[in-house]
């Protein structure tokens, strides 16, 4: 933004006015943000039992296997979505 005409004028606010103020814009110049296209991609869910009790801790086996299958599914996922996210 240094070559530009609204970072020649941010630049100029700084030196003299010792103080850095943002200058930014967006669509039609305003602070509203340029439309981007988003992809969303959302996989199957995995099943969590029940605690035995409120308040339980799951076993560090239950954690480990449940890990493993969000970390499946994510992959799956994205390898399914990835040519249409770019």
């Amino acid at each position: 933004m240094s070559d530009t005409t609204l970072g020649g004028l941010q630049t100029w606010l700084q030196r003299t006015l010792k103080w850095s103020i943002p200058v930014f814009y967006g669509r039609l110049f305003t602070p509203m943000p340029h439309a981007v296209p988003i992809t969303l991609a959302v996989g199957t869910p995995i099943r969590v039992p029940a605690p035995s009790a409120p308040g339980a801790e799951p076993s560090p086996e239950l954690v480990e296997r449940l890990h493993k299958e969000y970390v499946a599914g994510l992959r799956a996922t994205f390898d399914k979505y990835k040519a249409a996210a770019g």
